[in-house]
């Protein structure tokens, strides 16, 4: 009795079970595993889609807010703002001005100006509207310049003299002076004159401050600067320097902004803005630009005209014409002494100058991060050109198929289909330029 008793209670699990339980329990796993597997995957492939397309929207949600504000003041002017967009300006030089390009359209495979293929866009935008008017305009005989300007002084007409160094903060404020205290410089900004005609300005010395008259038979001299930049930094419009007529105002709140496409030192394309006019000379590629959206590979600008510069009814230029196959360029200039490059014309009163643009289309097409090992089976599809896997054509700019170097010209690398690719396109008119002016 008491043998077979021991013998019931320690009996164990038999080899047939055993086996069986992890049978079961392998099963279980595969299961699982597969269903893991799955759900991640499809979570990066979603992950992947999704990422392109708000990389793109917030990229031309930016950008168009500049290209909607963007005016140099000078609304008196017809066509309104002539410098709201700015694609040619010149230096001083011995035989005349020097004229220097500010915005490109699609950028040659030797440019290390940004990527080979995208566009360059500058445009004015005012940081403030206010307008201060030159008690003393002596430029260009002497540099040195007299301005009413009166935020900060106490006095109830403007004029105490208790809060100078209030006036003197808000005015270097109001002119993005930077440097060294003693030693500031402006931004480059913008004057307007009696005749409505404009110039470019750069303080370059802040010479005096004062809540009252300072100079010139009580004439409210608030602030004495001069402004004569070095040749070589100097700007001016296309044709030169003009001759400005008094009154003149100057627009201290006037800022200038460059938007390019760059590949940085890891080989991330960036969406880079520069505060400044684009400089062919310094941002080739330059130090001034700083990167603010990642991800971004290809930026394109068509350019829309309030009536048809060239009588043929067409109206959008630097795009693709779908019914004839072909591209729709703005023509050559050979009044610019290197071309017009395919943008539009500056200060030469023809219907394909600048002025007479009312509006931009931005294209901005974006691209996922590199598709990881586990995905590639659900989304990389090499030598098939599918919506995602190949980079779309976009305006005037050809696309690329899956197989293509990733790196325009490239011989080695990633290629185009290892990423997902998401083009999103918007039509922004300019606020201050209506169709039909």
């Amino acid at each position: 009795m008491f043998a077979r008793f021991r013998s019931k209670t320690t009996r164990g699990v038999s080899l047939t079970e055993a086996m069986v339980s992890l049978l079961i329990l392998t099963m279980v796993m595969i299961v699982a595993l597969t269903l893991l597997f799955s759900m991640k995957s499809f979570a990066e492939r979603q992950q992947v889609r999704t990422a392109p397309r708000q990389v793109s929207r917030r990229a031309i949600d930016y950008v168009s807010s500049y290209v909607a504000g963007a005016t140099d003041l000078n609304d008196a002017e017809t066509p309104p703002s002539p410098n709201a967009i700015v694609t040619w300006y010149s230096r001083p030089g011995v035989s005349g001005p020097i004229v220097k390009q500010a915005s490109y359209n699609n950028l040659p495979l030797t440019s290390t100006f940004g990527e080979p293929g995208t566009d360059i866009i500058t445009l004015a935008f005012p940081a403030s509207t206010e307008k201060i008017p030159f008690t003393q305009w002596d430029d260009p005989i002497d540099p040195m310049d007299w301005l009413d300007f009166r935020a900060g002084c106490s006095g109830a007409d403007g004029t105490g003299t208790i809060g100078t160094e209030d006036m003197k903060e808000a005015f270097l404020r109001l002119t993005g002076a930077t440097g060294t205290s003693g030693a500031e410089k402006s931004s480059v900004l913008t004057v307007i004159d009696a005749n409505n005609s404009w110039a470019y300005y750069q303080i370059t010395k802040y010479d005096e401050f004062g809540c009252g008259s300072r100079s010139g038979g009580g004439d409210l001299n608030s602030v004495k600067v001069t402004a004569a930049p070095l040749a070589a930094e100097r700007v001016d419009p296309v044709t030169g320097e003009p001759t400005l007529v008094t009154p003149v105002f100057l627009c201290p709140g006037m800022r200038f902004f460059s938007f390019r496409v760059r590949r940085d030192g890891n080989g991330t394309l960036n969406l880079e803005q520069k505060q400044g006019l684009f400089d062919p000379d310094a941002d080739n590629p330059g130090t001034a630009f700083t990167p603010i959206i990642a991800d971004v590979e290809d930026f394109q600008v068509a350019y829309l005209y309030s009536r048809s510069p060239d009588a043929s009814g067409r109206t959008v230029f630097n795009t693709w014409d779908e019914a004839t196959s072909s591209d729709v360029p703005i023509p050559t200039d050979a009044s610019l002494p290197t071309g017009s490059g395919g943008v539009p014309y500056q200060g030469t009163g023809s219907l394909w100058d600048v002025t007479n643009v009312s509006g931009i289309r931005l294209s901005v097409t974006s691209r996922s991060a590199p598709v990881r090992f586990e995905t590639r089976n659900i989304s990389v599809r090499r030598g098939t050109a599918t919506a995602t896997n190949a980079r779309p054509r976009s305006e005037d700019r050809p696309g690329a198929g899956p197989d293509d170097y990733e790196a325009p010209g490239a011989s080695t690398g990633p290629r185009v289909g290892d990423f997902d690719h998401f083009r999103m396109t918007s039509t922004i008119l300019i606020r201050n330029r209506m169709l039909g002016n």
